[in-house]
């Protein structure tokens, strides 16, 4: 009788535990930990989706000057109220909106919190991507190694504190996410197959639909979808038939929806075309969507390759950062320097290396103005992908190395090192986070959005009426109501306004936050891209000194009236408002003396 191995009983066991961990890490994130939306694309594409769910359509609240210009340039119905949307790829709006609708009675902001419900819906939306992407990245590893490796990549990603940050935050990257690790496992079985001499049966089919989803998810996954045409096109020179579902079903997708774009707005590329111009323009797109002006903005052939340097070197110096404090997707690079044993691993490698390079192209060319936390950070989307390979790159020197003289340490302890640097910050922090989670509750308060604060201007002003901000994303979505984005200067803030009192949709007020002034020193305040608006922006935080600008300045008392929207204190107690509300009339003695019993 063959006698059982006690290491083979223990084994099941040890996978059990990594998954109740991975659960359990899932769950205090999200319901003790979790402090709303940080990601103006999420609450933008959030609200886009509540829209889609009262039937309104892909349309949305947040108003863009230059929206607004191209509509009325190309003779299309435009309103301040509500737009149709041109800037983002539909996937993740309609994937939401059935929940949405499902929640309705959740809509309205629960007064008893600063979280919003619906806020942590979208953060255990995301969770459930991200769960789904640990279990292919674990299927990835396992089929070109083992089980134990493909544990590990599996803690190395658990084990990242801003991982978790950019998953339970919002945005697309949840989803983009699953959709790249799909495609990553849909290439390494065309591979697997290939080098057994099998047929690759359905597999193009799901890579094309794989690229069809990142692409309607994310504009810039059309580099990463770019990566994988080269790589079938290069690694699988007897699988270049792939190519026509690889390449063919995301352009079929994508040209309906630019046709729908034209259609809606006459402009196919509809407002995302700022993100094409801002190669070649000295300023951001958010500056050109700001723009009211149907101006042609200025073009700097001589300084692209200049910016471009500079992105890409942004991109190298950040690339711990990038990689989300990843070490093994840091170290991807080690698996390039060693020839593994079986061909299939040595093509993936190679194709994960084509898909990041094409990726790199694409940020190096369009920039990262946010950094790692940029909506447009594709780095972070291969993480998966590159922790697997970083860490069999490193087991392979680990074994070179020969350290010790047999038992755990000497085989594993390459991970043990790559794991214990990354998930340094999330295992010291734990116990505070818990502490400070479960003492808090739903009190915890979003670094740079008050959501709770915000919501209140839903009862202050009228559906009719409209908003104007320097974050419309968070006021349409906290507040939903329809807010324009602050413009340029004031002349064009004046037209908007007639413009809206015309439409019967009134401008209530200004609401300034602090996103205005972010990362500025005062300086600068006078020559960025909000200098136009510094009177209005220093209002708030001079008015703790016991000085209203608007007694002096006389283009400010058109909203005389001013409600705190967050306050912080001084060295000497006094409180201090940098974000606020300018209203045309004190609207919160009446709302307060309404509720009074």
């Amino acid at each position: 009788m063959n006698s059982t191995n006690p290491a083979d009983q223990i084994k099941p066991v040890l996978r059990l535990a990594l998954w109740v961990f991975v659960a359990s890490l899932a769950f205090l994130h999200v319901f003790i930990t979790f402090r709303g939306l940080a990601s103006p694309a999420a609450m933008d594409q959030a609200q886009i989706a509540r829209e889609l769910a009262r039937g309104h359509g892909f349309s949305t609240q947040m108003v863009r000057p230059s929206a607004l210009r191209m509509l009325q340039e190309n003779q299309r119905d435009a309103s301040v109220a509500r737009l149709p949307d041109t800037s983002h790829p539909p996937l993740q709006p309609i994937l939401w909106a059935p929940v949405f609708k499902a929640l309705e009675s959740w809509w309205p902001f629960e007064t008893t919190g600063m979280i919003y419900r619906m806020d942590r819906v979208i953060a255990c939306m995301n969770t459930c991507w991200f769960l789904l992407t640990l279990v292919l990245m674990h299927g990835i590893a396992r089929r070109l190694f083992d089980r134990t490796l493909a544990g590990f990549a599996v803690l190395a990603l658990v084990l990242s504190r801003p991982m978790w940050m950019m998953v339970t935050n919002g945005g697309h990257h949840a989803l983009l996410l699953f959709c790249a690790t799909a495609s990553a496992w849909c290439l390494m079985m065309m591979m697997r197959r290939a080098e057994a001499g099998e047929p690759s049966g359905a597999m193009p089919l799901l890579l094309g639909l794989a690229c069809t989803a990142m692409i309607m998810t994310q504009w810039m996954a059309a580099w990463l979808v770019l990566g994988v045409g080269i790589s079938v096109a290069v690694l699988l020179p007897r699988n270049r038939g792939a190519l026509v579902f690889v390449i063919l079903l995301p352009l079929l997708a994508s040209a309906g929806w630019l046709i729908r774009n034209q259609m809606i707005c006459g402009e196919m590329l509809g407002t995302a075309k700022a993100s094409l111009q801002s190669i070649l323009v000295p300023f951001p797109d958010s500056v050109q969507m700001r723009d009211y002006e149907s101006a042609t903005p200025p073009l700097v052939l001589s300084a692209l390759m200049r910016r471009v340097n500079a992105h890409f070197s942004g991109q190298i110096e950040d690339l711990f950062s990038h990689v989300l404090m990843v070490v093994p997707a840091a170290l991807f690079f080690l698996s390039l320097l060693h020839r593994f044993r079986r061909d299939d691993v040595n093509r993936f490698r190679w194709a994960i290396a084509i898909i990041w390079g094409c990726a790199i192209l694409g940020m190096s060319l369009l920039g990262l103005p946010d950094g790692p936390q940029d909506d447009r950070q594709l780095h972070a989307i291969l993480v998966p992908s590159l922790t697997v390979l970083g860490l069999a790159g490193l087991a392979v020197l680990w074994a070179r190395f020969n350290p010790g003289h047999g038992g755990v340490w000497t085989r594993h302890g390459f991970a043990i090192l790559a794991l214990g640097i990354g998930g340094w910050p999330i295992i010291v922090g734990l116990t505070s986070d818990l502490r400070l989670g479960l003492f808090m509750k739903n009190q915890m308060m979003q670094p740079d959005y008050r959501a709770a604060s915000m919501s209140r201007l839903r009862d202050m002003v009228n559906e009719e009426e409209t908003l104007v901000s320097d974050a419309p994303w968070a006021i349409a979505w906290y507040a939903d109501r329809s807010t324009i984005w602050l413009p340029k200067s004031r002349d064009q803030f004046h037209r908007l306004r007639d413009l809206a009192k015309e439409q019967k949709h009134p401008v209530a007020g200004v609401v300034v936050t602090t996103l205005c002034m972010k990362n500025e020193t005062f300086a600068s305040q006078f020559t960025g891209h909000y200098a136009e608006w510094i009177d209005l922006i220093a209002r708030g935080p001079i008015r703790a000194l016991g000085v209203d600008l608007a007694q002096n300045v006389e283009r400010l008392r058109d909203y005389p009236h001013m409600f705190p929207l967050g306050w912080t204190q001084m060295p000497d107690g006094r409180p201090m408002f940098p974000a606020n509300f300018f209203s045309d009339k004190d609207r919160w003695t009446a709302l307060k003396e309404a509720k009074k019993p």
